[in-house]
């Protein structure tokens, strides 16, 4: 159930982190109460690009991962040492609510650091893919288009 706070209101109230340890999740000027409610991450990722004043999306990509990749190997070993214990301690049921919360964070910043690792090669290979998708789908539609058509289901169609 979303709020009518503000992320200001909250977080001039608590404070950032006592907000998200109360279970309030504060995302993009949103303040989100229930736990399985997000925006999506494209939502996310507009609202990053606004708020950074950028035009595009690409550019908040690229400037998120710019950010990430500034994170040092011993941070992202703690990161994963935490992230680590957090899991066994859910997978064994004894994880808090303040504690899920902080698995959730770790996860994020975890896959933005992967993410700054590996993201512009997996743009490329998206990139280099693309025409081939595109062609793939183009030929789906024509299919489908022949068979609602009658002329693309097998024997229909063919004169003997």
């Amino acid at each position: 159930m979303r709020s009518s706070s503000t992320a200001e209101d909250v977080a001039a109230v608590v404070g950032p982190r006592t907000a998200i340890s109360r279970g309030v999740r504060v995302l993009g000027g949103e303040v989100f109460r229930d736990p399985t409610e997000s925006p999506s991450p494209a939502m996310l990722r507009e609202r990053y690009a606004r708020s950074l004043n950028l035009d595009t999306e690409e550019e908040a990509l690229s400037a998120g991962r710019e950010a990430a990749a500034k994170a040092t190997e011993e941070e992202y070993r703690a990161l994963m040492e935490s992230h680590r214990e957090l899991a066994v301690k859910r997978v064994k049921g004894e994880i808090t609510h303040s504690e899920s919360l902080k698995l959730q964070l770790i996860r994020w910043e975890l896959d933005r650091i992967e993410d700054a690792r590996t993201g512009p090669i997996r743009d490329a290979m998206r990139e280099a893919l693309k025409p081939r998708l595109d062609l793939a789908r183009d030929i789906r539609g024509l299919v489908q288009e022949l068979r609602s058509a009658g002329l693309g289901s097998r024997g229909h169609g063919r004169k003997r």
